[in-house]
């Protein structure tokens, strides 16, 4: 008689933080407005190019938004896995080049890094030239936009604003919101 195998509970993994904890663990702001734009990324471009200049031109340093799907000749995007040598959350694995590359759907957000320059934070799900559907986090700079426009919907945000910090808890930089001292 075959004994079926008992199932173990499912249950997520669990990361352990290195650095002393912060008992506020999610900061958050809020906007009572913000500007919505419609933004063509230009074929030929990279993604940080087509976010960060036409944004820094209507003024906005700060903004979430969703791509939509679109193909990009080259894309380029990383894995986060726990640091194996446990001196931070998680350590980035090498860029993982996927060629002509077909996004599915992608959200991003604009802030400055811990060096004053725009920073744009992006997630994605791709389908490869070999059909493949991969995903993670996205190097804007190494992903070049392919033959026609890509469009991403953005929303500023107005009254703060996301700067790129060491994290002391995860011993990695985060993205954490501030209030804004100076909007009109």
């Amino acid at each position: 008689m075959r004994q079926t195998p008992k199932l173990q509970p499912l249950r997520s993994r669990s990361l352990i933080h290195p650095g002393q904890m912060n008992p506020v663990r999610v900061h958050c702001e809020g906007s009572p407005f913000g500007r919505h734009v419609r933004l063509q990324l230009q074929p030929g471009a990279n993604l940080y190019e087509s976010i960060a200049v036409p944004l820094a031109a209507c003024g906005i340093k700060s903004a979430s938004m969703t791509l939509l799907g679109g193909y990009y000749r080259e894309f380029n995007f990383v894995v986060a896995p726990p640091d194996p040598e446990g001196g931070a959350v998680i350590a980035f694995g090498p860029p993982i080049p996927t060629g002509h590359s077909y996004m599915v759907f992608g959200n991003a957000t604009l802030g400055t890094s811990t060096e004053g320059a725009p920073l744009v934070h992006c997630h994605a799900t791709i389908r490869t030239e070999r059909g493949e559907l991969r995903g993670g986090h996205v190097l804007p700079d190494l992903c070049t936009v392919g033959d026609a426009p890509i469009f991403a919907h953005v929303t500023s945000h107005e009254t703060f604003a996301v700067h790129q910090v060491f994290d002391k808890e995860t011993n990695f930089p985060a993205l954490q919101p501030y209030e804004e001292k100076n909007h009109e």
